[in-house]
């Protein structure tokens, strides 16, 4: 046998064995049907995308961006941050089931109470604040209106949605998630397509499937944790881990989508729209980093509880995360402009430009949940606020500076800058509660090589003028992150023999 056939031998059986450890690791099962049930759902939402584009102008994916936006902000603000604390708190009554259901039952009725107290005060009395803050290029009736009523049922259907998660019961969670989408889908289609309505057919058959699925949802968590106790010491116990996050809630919601109401005042719909539709095909990363970090948050909690020395596996962890991740992301960064011809007709063309930098913030992100991840596990979660605030503030301040000078662009880039600040900041703080060895320069000659992409897509690719250079070109881009990512992350994975007999420790 010659050295090269031996060296792929020996290369085959350290792949071999570390697939059978990823078998054995909960956190890859969990992951894996994390993901493989929202990518699922992604499949399908990009393959009704050339339908929506075909039936609704930019100017409506405008306005289903600035409502995705307003009603994501109303379901946190109802919710206050209740399903957080329960998520933790959980684990703290996980040995006595019957303290266990007092208190999920407490919690549930008190967000049900609130919920249809704030919907209904929003739907009497918000027209005359939303006709003081905004241009008034989408009225309250219809839209605002179903914003409203959107949330608050986002904001019931999240703690079951959440106790699901917690569980580690991730198959129930993705036959709820996929249930909506298809019932969403239908409903959809039949109010855009069939009836012809736009953007309101867009929101009202939202609305319905989701009301659906929720009311199912929040049947089976009464059948499950349902009493007619209400104890005021397990209400306060949540809302004083809670209510201290909500800061951090909204911020992390000004990081994703206080953008599009800025955009709203500042450009018209139909910039909106093409901005819309270029976040829309960026979130596929999103799906991947939320995924994960479903998967992740849990995992890591038991791993810091039964691992001595839990920081060589997160290392692991941490290796195999830049180097796909950031494989896929730079695949989306480089390939952006084509799949925007493919799916949608001439009049979205435009809408590739935005996609780069907000994938690239995406994959910040993912590294600010690794970082985040002691701070949360200590309880320290005071200091996250103050993180996620000072982020969210650079990016209004940037959408505030760019917007004037470079458009909806400007917003792609506050986007990224806001996320990188917070993994930065979300990484120097954690560093004080756990030291995880990590290969900095190699994972830093990662990211920037993610980065130099996306410069080139924005910047360069729209230069060359032949086809054939352009592909070519993308292509050696991709190949030299593959080589740099398995030699210098991947490799020293499969090359340590603890890794491929025990997996990720699990």
């Amino acid at each position: 046998m010659s050295e090269a056939a031996q060296r792929l031998t020996a290369i085959y059986h350290k792949v071999a064995l570390s697939l059978q450890g990823f078998r054995r690791s909960k956190l890859l099962s969990n992951a894996t049907i994390y993901i493989g049930g929202t990518m699922l759902q992604k499949a399908f939402g990009f393959l009704l995308i050339p339908l929506y584009t075909r039936y609704l102008t930019p100017a409506d994916y405008g306005i289903i961006g600035l409502g995705a936006a307003i009603s994501g902000v109303l379901a946190l603000l109802i919710g206050l941050g209740i399903y957080s604390g329960v998520a933790r708190m959980f684990y703290d009554y996980l040995d006595d089931p019957v303290t266990l259901r007092r208190y999920i039952s407490t919690n549930s009725l008190f967000l049900f109470g609130v919920t249809v107290l704030s919907v209904t005060m929003l739907l009497m009395f918000g027209q005359p604040v939303w006709d003081s803050l905004t241009s008034g290029q989408v009225a309250f009736k219809p839209y605002v209106q179903l914003m409203v009523l959107g949330a608050g049922v986002d904001a019931l259907a999240q703690l079951p949605l959440v106790l699901y998660r917690t569980e580690q019961r991730a198959a129930a969670f993705v036959i709820a998630q996929i249930s909506m989408f298809v019932l969403r889908a239908g409903a959809v289609i039949y109010f855009v397509v069939y009836l012809g309505m736009g953007a309101a057919g867009q929101m009202t058959g939202d609305l319905m499937a989701s009301a659906a699925v929720a009311g199912v949802l929040l049947l089976l968590l009464a059948r499950r944790y349902g009493t007619l106790h209400i104890h005021r010491d397990y209400l306060a116990m949540t809302l004083a881990y809670s209510l201290p996050l909500l800061p951090h809630l909204l911020s992390a919601w000004a990081l994703g989508a206080i953008d599009r109401l800025m955009l709203e005042s500042r450009v018209s719909l139909t910039e909106l729209g093409l901005y819309n539709l270029g976040y829309q095909l960026a979130l596929v990363m999103n799906v991947l980093i939320f995924s994960f970090n479903q998967a992740y948050s849990p995992y890591y909690y038991g791993l810091m509880k039964t691992r001595q020395q839990p920081e060589f596996i997160i290392t692991r962890i941490i290796r195999l995360f830049v180097a796909g991740m950031g494989a896929l992301c730079l695949v989306g960064i480089l390939f952006a402009a084509e799949f925007v011809r493919w799916i949608a007709p001439i009049h979205y063309a435009g809408a590739e430009v935005y996609v780069p930098p907000i994938l690239f913030g995406y994959l910040l992100l993912g590294l600010y949940n690794f970082s985040i991840a002691p701070i949360f596990y200590y309880k320290h979660t005071r200091i996250v606020p103050q993180i996620t605030l000072v982020a969210a503030a650079l990016n209004i301040v940037l959408n505030l500076w760019w917007i004037p000078l470079i458009g909806a662009l400007g917003a792609a880039w506050a986007t990224a800058c806001a996320y990188g600040l917070s993994f930065s900041l979300a990484f120097i703080r954690g560093r004080k509660y756990q030291k995880i060895p990590l290969p900095y320069p190699s994972l830093a000659v990662a990211v920037g090589l993610v980065f130099m992409g996306v410069l080139y897509a924005i910047y360069v690719a729209p230069l060359i003028q032949v086809p054939i250079s352009a592909l070519a070109l993308k292509a050696v881009i991709l190949l030299v992150y593959a080589i740099y990512a398995y030699l210098w992350l991947v490799r020293p994975v499969l090359a340590t023999s603890r890794f491929g007999k025990e997996g990720l420790g699990a």
